[in-house]
């Protein structure tokens, strides 16, 4: 895993202040020690992030939290254009697909637009995912061994906001749509994670336990919100989520 680090250009002292990070989250926890004991109990935890930056915040959270907690793989959503993209000549999908299980989706976002994918096309890719999410969440529960499985939860980066003389003034989260937020409120647990400027900041584990569909979303919106307050503190300028 941290060999898959390094392929992605990340210094080794970057890596170690992102294993820390999991270590003392901004709720004052040992989320690696909680993450662990959680996927111990067979119980899923969905890993969310924002673009803030960079597209390369979700394989660092998703790889920070499976060498924190000692797992494999466990799964990611990506957009399907991230297919087409490459890094350092090397397919993405190639670079990927050594260290997660993919799970290929297409959001309504300028890429989708951009390559003139058409709707019905869209939502059988989005349709065939969400099932084998349902299916791997259920054979971990089933196997006692849960999974980490990673998304950003908008589908697109934040827009960046910059002043007159050039400096960034403000960043806008893009809305989430209910489907997403209840895709993610099928697992057992959601921890929001956010990265700018090669830093990273971790938050607390939310537990959804016995609650009700209607407190679960609200607990997703939660971790969503945790997500722009965390990036603001790292970007040092104000991060909104688009009304």
């Amino acid at each position: 895993l941290k060999r898959a680090y390094l392929s992605l250009n990340t210094s080794r002292n970057t890596v170690s202040n992102f294993e820390k990070a999991f270590l003392n989250s901004t709720a004052g926890t040992n989320v690696a020690e909680e993450l662990r004991e959680t996927l111990d109990k067979g119980n899923n935890v969905m890993l969310l992030t924002g673009h803030a930056q960079h597209l390369f915040d979700l394989p660092y959270s998703h790889l920070t939290a499976n060498i924190s907690t000692q797992r494999n793989r466990g799964g990611m959503f990506l957009n399907k254009t991230m297919a087409l993209e490459r890094y350092k000549k090397l397919p993405m999908t190639y670079i990927l697909s050594h260290v997660s299980d993919i799970y290929w989706v297409m959001p309504d976002t300028a890429s989708r637009v951009k390559y003139g994918i058409p709707t019905e096309i869209a939502n059988e890719i989005n349709a065939r995912a969400g099932r084998q999410f349902m299916q791997d969440i259920r054979d971990a529960k089933e196997s006692g061994e849960g999974r980490i499985i990673s998304i950003v939860p908008s589908g697109t980066k934040m827009e960046h906001l910059y002043n007159e003389e050039g400096s960034l003034e403000k960043l806008i989260m893009p809305q989430t749509c209910q489907a997403t937020k209840g895709l993610i409120s099928r697992a057992e647990a959601v921890l929001p994670v956010a990265v700018y400027d090669d830093r990273m900041l971790v938050g607390g584990i939310e537990h959804f336990g016995n609650v009700n569909k209607e407190e679960r979303m609200k607990l997703v919106s939660k971790s969503i919100g945790k997500i722009a307050f965390m990036t603001s503190e790292l970007a040092q300028v104000p991060c909104e989520i688009e009304n």
